[in-house]
């Protein structure tokens, strides 16, 4: 008999009773339609994640559904199917379920629930009762389907947004470590590009504030024990600080710091005992790479910001790969210094055995004419003029030799000039000092980099003084031709020419031509001339450095 019921209304303890009565029954049997489900609407319906499950955590979950369920039936109270249904939401998002299974599992309760009914009602005599009881069944599953879809389409909505947020943090951390690439590769080509070390400090610390930001930041070298400031940026004072050294093995700071070869970041240095800082200074954050040629450390590079937690990790590592460039940078400046000293000091020393040579023995003669004409003064005045002539005669040759001297003292203004005019003017010199005819040849005239205008200028500089010295020659061509991308220079005399084992660059001379060319990426040759008498060298350098 059926009997009129409120449809809101899910109380009904007949039903409740059956699911309590045979609990393990339908649990039996729900869990054995969940390990076999094998509906066509999966993609894949042989690999369902419940048959992945342990037959007991199926087992659990089945009766705390069911528990909830006749709950609900015999006091239509929800609050234990929302847990339910919360919880086994989460858990199988957990693992990996799709919704469309666990709506599919949920639903094959109802065929697990029916045989009990069909059993203990019958559906001859309380087929109203039986009905109603499926219709009470259906609706509650119906609500815990429709708040599974809600969990899961919330919680699915959430993993949607964590998952934008993280693309959106990945894409701005691609988009940061691009930028610092970016300006670590513009920063290393610009401070490379100088030689001069004064200029090559500045670019440094100009192009750190690229790539890290900071207030002030310092550049110290190894003197000796002393760690000395050379230079710095952000101070209120920078000269002030210049020139400050101190020994850096009193301070385990900054012991640690020049011991290894990796960044030291200071979150807050207020927080660090070993650094050492004057009473009002605003410094915060710090970061300290090492300088190192060949794994040894020959400086430091430091840098602060007057906030706390300003830098981290990141950012030394980043300090640290701009260092590594600095390094390179500061080491070839300064060979380059040693390199332009050493010229110096060679250009010294041959100047003062042309002193030697020339000035010094006029001098000496000078000296004896000028006595032996004081001795026939007034007995022999014939002899006496004549030693006065040899005087004068010796007096302007040294003067002549001086004056050329002074010439070869006075650097070639070569930026200003060029490479053509110079070598004219020197050949000119050569020539009236020597008494030999120096020809010079300039082809495709057009200005080359001063690097290369310095290089060939010395070479043609040291090859006309071999000529002087050892070629007992009366004629030089030097020819000094520009193509598109390669210029030679070519210095061939009419002399006794060269043994080929005197080609070998075994002198100072030959060495100092040889590297120059081919630190420029040339190549040198000396040997006999094509001509057949004298010698020629030849110096091939690309034209673009």
């Amino acid at each position: 008999m059926q009997t009129k019921h409120d449809t809101n209304d899910l109380t009904i303890p007949q039903l409740a009773g059956l699911l309590e009565g045979y609990y393990e029954e339908i649990v039996a049997s729900w869990v054995g339609l969940l390990h076999g489900l094998d509906d066509s609407r999966f993609l894949d319906p042989h690999n369902t994640h419940y048959r992945e499950r342990p037959v007991t955590e199926l087992q659990l979950s089945a009766r705390e559904c069911l528990a909830a369920l006749a709950h609900l039936f015999r006091t239509d109270r929800y609050d234990l199917l929302i847990q339910y249904a919360d919880r086994t939401c989460r858990v199988k998002l957990e693992q990996g379920f799709d919704i469309a299974e666990v709506i599919e599992g949920h639903f094959l309760l109802r065929e697990a629930v029916l045989p009990v009914i069909d059993r203990e009602c019958g559906w001859d005599m309380g087929h109203g009762d039986s009905l109603l009881m499926l219709s009470k069944l259906e609706t509650a599953l119906h609500w815990l389907v429709i708040r599974f879809s809600k969990l899961y389409s919330t919680a699915l909505n959430e993993q949607l947004q964590n998952q934008v947020a993280l693309l959106e943090e990945g894409r701005k951390q691609l988009v940061a470590h691009v930028r610092e690439v970016s300006a670590l590769v513009r920063a290393g080509s610009l401070i490379t590009s100088s030689l001069n070390l004064d200029q090559v400090l500045s670019l440094i610390l100009e192009q750190l504030a690229e790539v890290v930001n900071y207030d002030r930041a310092s550049i110290q070298l190894l003197f000796g024990r002393k760690l000395t400031i050379i230079a710095a940026q952000g101070f209120r004072e920078p000269n002030d600080v210049l020139g400050i050294g101190f020994d850096p093995t009193e301070n385990a700071l900054t012991r640690r710091l020049l011991n290894g070869d990796a960044p030291i970041v200071l979150e807050d240095v207020h927080e660090e005992p070993a650094f050492v800082a004057g009473t009002n200074d605003p410094t915060r954050s710090w970061i300290g790479v090492p300088l190192m040629s060949r794994n040894e450390v020959f400086g430091a590079l430091t840098l602060d910001k007057h906030e706390p937690a300003f830098y981290d990790e990141e950012d030394g590592q980043t300090v640290l790969a701009f260092a590594n460039q600095a390094a390179v940078a500061i080491q070839n400046a300064r060979l380059h210094d040693r390199a332009r000293e050493q010229d110096v000091l060679q250009e010294r020393n041959r100047l003062a055995r042309e002193l030697h040579d020339s000035l010094s023995q006029s001098l000496f003669s000078m000296v004896l004419n000028a006595e032996a004409a004081g001795i026939f003064f007034d007995t022999e005045p014939e002899r006496a003029r004549a030693q006065i002539q040899l005087l004068y005669e010796t007096a302007n040759a040294a003067l002549k030799e001086m004056r050329t001297l002074i010439f070869e003292l006075r650097p070639a203004d070569l930026e200003q000039e060029g490479l053509a005019a110079v070598l004219s003017k020197h050949a000119k010199m050569v020539a009236d000092r020597y008494g030999i005819t120096v020809r010079v040849d300039v082809r495709g005239r057009r200005r080359l980099p001063l690097p290369v205008e310095k290089a060939l200028f010395r070479v043609a500089q040291e090859a006309l003084n071999n000529v002087v010295k050892h070629a007992q020659a009366s004629e030089v061509a030097v020819t000094l031709s520009a193509q598109d991308d390669l210029v030679a220079l070519t210095i061939e005399d009419n002399g006794v020419g060269i043994e080929p084992q005197a080609a070998r660059p075994n002198t100072l001379g030959l060495t100092s031509m040889r590297e120059r060319a081919e630190q420029l990426g040339g190549h040198f040759e000396i040997g006999p001339s094509p001509a057949g008498v004298g010698t020629l060298v030849r110096v091939t350098v690309p034209s673009e450095q």
